[in-house]
Protein backbone atom coordinates (compact mmCIF):
# COMPACT_ATOMS: atom_id res chain seq x y z
CA UNK A 1 0.00 0.00 0.00
CA UNK A 2 1.47 3.39 -0.95
CA UNK A 3 2.12 6.21 1.46
CA UNK A 4 2.92 9.91 1.29
CA UNK A 5 6.53 10.84 0.54
CA UNK A 6 7.86 14.36 0.21
CA UNK A 7 9.30 14.88 -3.25
CA UNK A 8 12.79 16.35 -3.45
CA UNK A 9 12.26 18.03 -6.82
CA UNK A 10 8.58 18.95 -6.67
CA UNK A 11 6.83 21.18 -4.21
CA UNK A 12 3.91 18.80 -3.78
CA UNK A 13 4.01 15.49 -1.98
CA UNK A 14 3.04 12.41 -3.92
CA UNK A 15 2.00 8.89 -3.17
CA UNK A 16 4.54 6.29 -4.21
CA UNK A 17 6.06 2.94 -3.27
CA UNK A 18 9.37 4.12 -1.81
CA UNK A 19 8.41 2.48 1.49
CA UNK A 20 9.39 -0.86 -0.08
CA UNK A 21 13.03 0.17 0.41
CA UNK A 22 12.44 -0.39 4.13
CA UNK A 23 10.75 -3.77 3.81
CA UNK A 24 12.02 -5.33 0.55
CA UNK A 25 15.09 -3.48 -0.75
CA UNK A 26 16.05 -6.45 -2.93
CA UNK A 27 12.98 -5.72 -5.09
CA UNK A 28 14.51 -2.44 -6.29
CA UNK A 29 18.12 -3.62 -6.18
CA UNK A 30 17.34 -6.40 -8.69
CA UNK A 31 15.95 -3.78 -11.06
CA UNK A 32 18.91 -1.42 -10.63
CA UNK A 33 16.84 1.38 -9.10
CA UNK A 34 18.82 3.60 -6.72
CA UNK A 35 17.61 4.54 -3.25
CA UNK A 36 15.25 7.49 -3.18
CA UNK A 37 13.32 6.25 -6.21
CA UNK A 38 10.83 3.46 -6.75
CA UNK A 39 10.59 3.23 -10.52
CA UNK A 40 11.89 4.23 -13.93
CA UNK A 41 9.90 6.82 -15.87
CA UNK A 42 7.90 5.16 -18.62
CA UNK A 43 8.19 8.27 -20.79
CA UNK A 44 11.79 9.51 -20.61
CA UNK A 45 13.59 6.68 -18.76
CA UNK A 46 14.82 8.83 -15.85
CA UNK A 47 14.51 7.63 -12.27
CA UNK A 48 11.09 8.39 -10.80
CA UNK A 49 8.32 7.12 -8.60
CA UNK A 50 5.62 4.51 -9.12
CA UNK A 51 2.33 6.25 -8.45
CA UNK A 52 -1.18 6.82 -9.72
CA UNK A 53 -1.69 8.84 -12.88
CA UNK A 54 -2.85 12.36 -11.94
CA UNK A 55 -5.99 12.20 -14.11
CA UNK A 56 -6.62 8.58 -15.05
CA UNK A 57 -7.34 5.37 -13.14
CA UNK A 58 -3.94 3.77 -13.86
CA UNK A 59 -0.63 3.39 -12.03
CA UNK A 60 2.79 3.83 -13.59
CA UNK A 61 6.28 5.14 -12.98
CA UNK A 62 7.02 8.75 -13.86
CA UNK A 63 9.78 11.23 -13.05
CA UNK A 64 8.63 14.49 -11.47
CA UNK A 65 8.85 16.54 -14.68
CA UNK A 66 6.86 14.02 -16.77
CA UNK A 67 4.33 13.67 -13.94
CA UNK A 68 3.87 17.45 -13.91
CA UNK A 69 3.33 17.40 -17.69
CA UNK A 70 0.76 14.61 -17.32
CA UNK A 71 -1.14 16.62 -14.74
CA UNK A 72 -1.37 19.60 -17.13
CA UNK A 73 -2.84 17.61 -20.03
CA UNK A 74 -6.46 16.51 -20.35
CA UNK A 75 -6.63 12.78 -20.96
CA UNK A 76 -8.98 11.33 -23.53
CA UNK A 77 -10.89 9.32 -20.92
CA UNK A 78 -12.31 12.56 -19.46
CA UNK A 79 -13.70 13.54 -22.85
CA UNK A 80 -15.13 10.05 -23.37
CA UNK A 81 -16.72 10.03 -19.92
CA UNK A 82 -18.29 13.45 -20.48
CA UNK A 83 -19.62 12.40 -23.91
CA UNK A 84 -21.07 9.20 -22.44
CA UNK A 85 -22.83 11.13 -19.66
CA UNK A 86 -24.34 13.60 -22.14
CA UNK A 87 -25.48 10.76 -24.42
CA UNK A 88 -27.01 8.92 -21.46
CA UNK A 89 -28.86 12.06 -20.35
CA UNK A 90 -30.20 12.63 -23.89
CA UNK A 91 -31.30 8.99 -24.16
CA UNK A 92 -33.14 9.09 -20.80
CA UNK A 93 -34.76 12.43 -21.72
CA UNK A 94 -35.88 10.93 -25.04
CA UNK A 95 -37.39 7.89 -23.30
CA UNK A 96 -39.24 10.10 -20.82
CA UNK A 97 -40.46 12.44 -23.56
CA UNK A 98 -41.61 9.54 -25.76
CA UNK A 99 -43.71 7.94 -23.00
CA UNK A 100 -45.66 11.12 -22.21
Amino acid sequence: MPFEVESTTAEQSHTCYCHLWETKPEFFEQQGIPRGYCGTCGICGEMGHTRAHPDAPVTGAWCDSCYAELSRTTPLWKVVRFTFCVALFVWIAYLLWRTT
